[in-house]
């Protein structure tokens, strides 16, 4: 066991110093394997934490992943995460810890909601989706979500329209823009997610044809 651990500790720092490397598919390869490791744990989280803010998202969809596998002991490092002045690790340790742990709703809900308005689309699409993850208990952003209707970006729109139908009945204020998307000039697929959701909200599923 003593042997495992300390070969475990060496593979552990070769694969933290292989997050800065300046190849992604190494970086994410690196977070990878270090959510498989997991241990020691008190390298682990710290590493994945800072591999959050990469500036690419499949090493911080990698290091969210790996720190849902690492469960309780990544949480307190999460609840810090979510008050770290850099953007993509609020957004992402948002995520992370409602995945991990939803019980702890009260504390991400407001740091995705703050984010819906973010000048960057993919944190636009993420928070979105983090919000539609969380459903009804995140009401409170319904009003923003309906503005995101209107976004110029499409995985946006989708976002919105798929959190705005995770909201159910507690939507019921964004059927009008929802419906005006059923003959709008968009892609199909999101006249159909529209449909969709109305469909969720409680409108009547025949709307699915009319948005197809």
């Amino acid at each position: 066991l003593g042997k495992q651990a300390k070969a475990d500790e060496v593979a552990v720092t070769a694969l933290i110093g292989a997050l800065k490397d300046s190849e992604i598919r190494v970086r994410a390869t690196a977070a990878w394997a270090l959510g498989k490791i997991q241990h020691p744990v008190e390298k682990v989280v710290p590493a994945l934490i800072e591999a959050l803010n990469d500036g690419d998202w499949t090493v911080r969809y990698n290091a969210s992943i790996c720190l849902t596998w690492l469960g309780q002991p990544a949480i307190p490092a999460l609840e810090r995460a979510i008050k770290d002045p850099r953007i993509f690790v609020r957004l992402y340790g948002a995520d992370t810890l409602f995945r991990t742990d939803p019980s702890k709703v009260e504390l991400v809900t407001p740091i995705a909601i703050g984010l819906l308005g973010n000048e960057q689309e993919g944190v636009r699409a993420m928070a979105a989706q983090t919000i539609g993850l969380i459903g009804e208990p995140a009401a409170a952003a319904v009003p923003e979500l309906i503005r995101l209707l209107q976004d110029k970006t499409q995985a946006v729109q989708m976002n919105a329209v798929a959190a705005l139908g995770a909201m159910g009945r507690s939507a019921g204020v964004a059927i009008p823009q929802l419906a005006k998307l059923l003959s709008a000039d968009i892609k199909a697929a999101l006249r159909v997610a529209a449909a969709d959701t109305l469909s969720r909200i409680g409108e009547s599923p025949e709307l699915w044809v009319s948005a197809v």
